[in-house]
């Protein structure tokens, strides 16, 4: 299996990942705590925000300890490298257009529901054959390998509609749920016709 966001993971690439966001949520902090103004770089009208990234960021640092007993160390250093891939990427967001995640509750907003596409594709390429989380269609029912790539491409598309939809509505608000469900329809399209082309013969 391929990780979901950068095909060829390391152990070197997890650790460079790890690093690179522990020094954006530090610089974070030091704008949000020294009021510091740069442009586009602004600090955020809420503290929660940023408190949220920062345990997620703690969370992760945790996962390994738990999710050692379950998966081979390949594909934990795997899931672990897209959790932080998809971290780094938001919080650069958060860092130089923190209005797009601004916002004093993720789990009721566009900001979160933007994060909620993205991580809801990190599983997918783990997940075996079933009934209900992944891409199902009769020919992925009927064979692995197709199982395998189309829910890998199901898994980039979601991270990729999560992150435009949330830079889109950062600029207007009114267009975050237009370019979701297009982001949706094209996802959908594209994972049922490369599932169709790699069933045929």
């Amino acid at each position: 299996m391929t990780a979901m966001l950068l095909p060829k993971y390391c152990q070197t690439k997890l650790g460079v990942f790890k690093i690179s966001n522990a020094v954006i949520l530090l610089f974070c902090w030091i704008v949000q705590v020294l009021a510091v103004k740069l442009g586009p770089i602004q600090p955020l009208r809420t503290l929660r925000t940023l408190l949220i990234f920062t345990v997620a960021y703690a969370v992760m640092l945790y996962l390994p300890v738990k999710l050692k007993k379950y998966v081979t160390p390949k594909v934990l250093t795997e899931i672990l490298l897209n959790f932080n891939v998809v971290l780094t990427v938001y919080s650069l967001i958060l860092l130089i257009l923190p209005r797009a995640l601004d916002t004093a509750n993720l789990s009721s907003s566009q900001a979160g529901l933007g994060i909620f596409f993205s991580l809801l594709g990190i599983p997918m390429p783990y997940m075996r054959p079933n009934g209900v989380y992944g891409v199902r269609l009769p020919w992925t029912r009927n064979s692995t390998e197709i199982w395998d790539k189309t829910n890998l491409l199901g898994a980039r598309l979601l991270f990729v509609v999560g992150v435009v939809s949330l830079l889109i509505g950062a600029f207007q608000a009114a267009w975050f749920l237009m370019s979701l469900m297009i982001g949706v329809i094209i996802l959908t399209a594209a994972t049922v016709g490369y599932a169709y082309h790699l069933s045929q013969p």
